[in-house]
């Protein structure tokens, strides 16, 4: 009877923990997904006046909202022994903690609030960004396949609305929130963390070389988009 207990029980914690990690897992793909290529694909929706910004410039509220779940499952991975607070996180959050310690210094100094609430909304960022790549399991084939796919759409959007070389969507659509618009260098970091992940999980010589191929022409094309924008400014 003891023994028939002990397994039901084993069995029930390996469910919990097998539902776990399956949750942990979802959260960080989709965080992923969310942070990098979701911005870059509604901003280019927002750029092309196809949608109005109802996320507003989408990296605020997307952050605040993963910022919860992630917090959850790394604070709750530490408490099951499955992943240690090392050195780095330590560092990494003290670093924050004082970055925060300032800010609030400077709110209560009075200074300017706009100021105060992107450099607050940058930690929150920040840490999501931490969680998010130390947490995520990039080996998955699901993963892979959608972040191949994600990488290729991303360059042939950049390819497709690209004048004299340049990345520019303003004048092929009218934004509908011009205030919510990203600048080109979002476009490029969105981009060039996401060809970095897909770089890293590709073993074939022939197809890294040929997301080379791909990759350097679209990043050239956004970085001088970045140029024109500044010059023009």
């Amino acid at each position: 009877m003891q023994s028939t207990m002990t397994s039901i029980a084993s069995m029930t914690y390996s469910g919990q923990a097998s539902a776990f990690n399956k949750g942990r897992t979802a959260t960080m793909e989709l965080a992923f997904f969310l942070l990098f290529p979701g911005f870059f694909f509604y901003q280019t929706l927002l750029g092309l006046g196809i949608m109005r910004a109802f996320l507003g410039g989408y990296f605020s509220i997307v952050s605040l909202v993963l910022l919860f779940p992630l917090l959850f499952y790394f604070l709750a991975d530490i408490k099951r022994g499955k992943g240690n607070f090392t050195r780095i996180d330590f560092y990494f959050f003290t670093l924050l903690i004082y970055c925060t310690l300032i800010i609030f210094v400077n709110f209560i100094a009075g200074a300017n609030f706009d100021i105060i609430r992107s450099q607050f909304l940058s930690i929150i960022y920040l840490a999501n960004i931490f969680i998010m790549f130390r947490m995520t399991d990039f080996n998955g084939n699901k993963f892979k396949t959608i972040a191949i796919a994600s990488l290729l759409l991303m360059s042939g959007i950049i390819f497709y609305f690209s004048i004299d070389g340049s990345f520019y969507l303003a004048e092929l659509g009218a934004s509908l929130n011009p205030e919510s618009l990203s600048t080109y260098q979002g476009f490029a970091r969105s981009y060039l963390l996401t060809f970095i992940i897909v770089i890293s999980l590709v073993n074939t010589a022939k197809v890294r070389i040929l997301l080379y191929l791909i990759a350097v022409p679209a990043l050239s094309s956004t970085w001088h988009a970045l140029n024109l924008s500044r010059s023009y400014s």
